[in-house]
């Protein structure tokens, strides 16, 4: 009897220490888990900040293209009011 008692008493001892285990590995991949989840959030405003950036870039472009082109009318458009006056 005393047998039985002692690989039951082992059985259990063995149990507890595989729960524990197991809780340790759940804890962890709990931990890794959070942890992955914070790194795509970072990951997604990084992003987004650098498309925002480039945006942002692309659109400053722009207006200077804008700016080059509009002026670049205007002296065309006095050119020729000029040399249109210098004709009459």
């Amino acid at each position: 009897m005393s047998d039985i008692i002692k690989n039951s008493a082992q059985l259990i001892y063995k149990n507890n220490k595989i729960s524990n285990q197991i809780n340790q590995f759940d804890s962890a991949s709990d931990n890794i888990e959070r942890d992955l989840i914070e790194q795509v959030a970072l990951l997604s405003t990084i992003n987004e900040y650098a498309w925002k950036q480039r945006c942002e870039e692309f659109i400053e472009s722009m207006e200077e293209q804008s700016r080059i082109k509009h002026s670049r009318l205007s002296i065309d458009n006095r050119q020729s009011h000029v040399s249109h006056g210098s004709r009459v």
